[in-house]
């Protein structure tokens, strides 16, 4: 009878090892062949964000400009101009410039004890990119759509018919 529990056992271990090794190996294919969504250029830092003197913001209402800002963008997803960017910090406009859509839905539907949190790096919100600069520059990096690459018309007259 010991045997028999010793077999059933190691099989039931062979079954959870076929699945785990299915699931993964699938997950790797079907990432590989399904189609992205194209990724839009990041705004770089030198926009002229720098150029916007913040108002000096009240403690109360800094997360509701960044909010604010968030949901222009969302509506808006062109570069900001100096009149949106008003009384937000020059960090913050960087940071909310360079989050996709998604993203910006999620700053703007928080609350402003939740963004502070996020904000201070208390608490994170899920699915939105850290306020620091370290990290909006590895998530601009990360984003970049490489320039398709072209062939002229010579090039492909020069290549051999077959």
């Amino acid at each position: 009878m010991r045997s028999f529990f010793r077999a059933l056992m190691a099989t039931l271990r062979a079954i959870r090892w076929v699945a785990v090794t299915t699931i993964r190996v699938g997950g790797k294919l079907v990432t590989l062949l399904a189609p992205s969504s194209p990724v839009e250029q990041p705004i770089s830092a030198d926009i002229g964000f720098e150029d916007v003197q913040p108002e000096a913001p009240e403690r109360e209402s800094r997360y509701a400009r960044i909010q604010e800002l968030a949901r222009e963008l969302v509506r808006n997803p062109e570069t900001p101009s100096a009149a949106m960017v008003r009384g937000v910090e020059p960090s913050a406009a960087i940071w909310l410039a360079a989050m996709p859509h998604e993203m910006l839905l999620r700053i703007s539907l928080a609350s402003e004890a939740a963004l502070a949190d996020h904000i201070s790096g208390r608490q994170s919100i899920r699915g939105v990119l850290s306020y620091d600069s370290e990290s909006v520059r590895d998530f601009q990096r990360a984003t970049v759509v490489p320039e398709p690459w072209h062939t002229s018309d010579t090039e492909l007259a020069s290549l051999p018919s077959m």
